[in-house]
């Protein structure tokens, strides 16, 4: 795996991917810079043993957004899969999931978003979730299987914090109506709209059964 280490939490991106056992490869810039794409470039094409690129889309600490869409193309060139952090970003920043390429994006209900603390979700390209399905069995390897086919049966893998992803579905609503970064500078716009959030290339797989839902990756 190779890490953009350019803020604390790439910092702890690596570190986490480290304790659970990946070799990681870092790529590290000053916290207020991006990264070099050409090192990357670089990086990928003489090292094939990097499968995954992974990166924070909004540094919160100092503000810094990452090139996501650029890097995504190299990646793209190069057969890799992307992983995105956007916890800070997803829902008030611009990031299209397709066109970046991007495998899994991993956001939470508060933050941009506007909803609670609590909930939190991956975003996963069907063909990533797929593969996963291969993969030998680890604790986190058996929580992706484990979502895969509960929902496919339209059901929930844990008992859901049933405020919280109430209280989500109103920015949910918000950001299919107006649009994401449209509903960060209306958060009390909020009509009671059909549909959930809405992100380029997401989408939307409903769960009857409960107020959260399944995103993929078309």
């Amino acid at each position: 795996m190779l890490v953009i280490n350019n803020g604390v939490y790439g910092a702890r991106m690596a570190q986490m991917a480290s304790i659970h056992g990946f070799n990681v490869v870092e790529l590290t810039s000053p916290w207020t810079s991006p990264p070099e794409l050409g090192q990357i470039d670089r990086m990928l094409r003489q090292d094939p043993a990097i499968e995954v690129v992974s990166l924070v889309h909004h540094e919160t600490t100092t503000g810094l957004l990452n090139p996501v869409a650029a890097i995504g193309e190299i990646v793209k060139q190069y057969g890799r899969v992307l992983l995105v952090d956007s916890i800070s970003g997803l829902g008030g920043e611009n990031i299209d999931l397709a066109a970046a390429g991007i495998g899994l994006c991993v956001g939470t209900a508060n933050k941009c978003i506007q909803g609670l603390p609590g909930v939190s979700f991956v975003l996963v390209k069907n063909t990533e979730m797929q593969r996963m399905q291969d993969f030998p069995r680890g604790p986190c390897i058996f929580i992706c299987q484990r979502c895969t086919s509960i929902s496919s049966a339209r059901a929930h893998p844990l008992p859901p914090r049933f405020k919280s992803c109430m209280r989500l579905t109103k920015p949910c609503r918000s950001c299919s109506r107006k649009g994401c970064t449209t509903h960060r500078a209306l958060p009390d716009s909020c009509a009671p709209a059909a549909g959930w959030l809405r992100i380029p290339g997401a989408e939307v797989s409903p769960t009857p059964s409960s107020a959260l839902q399944y995103y993929h990756v078309a």
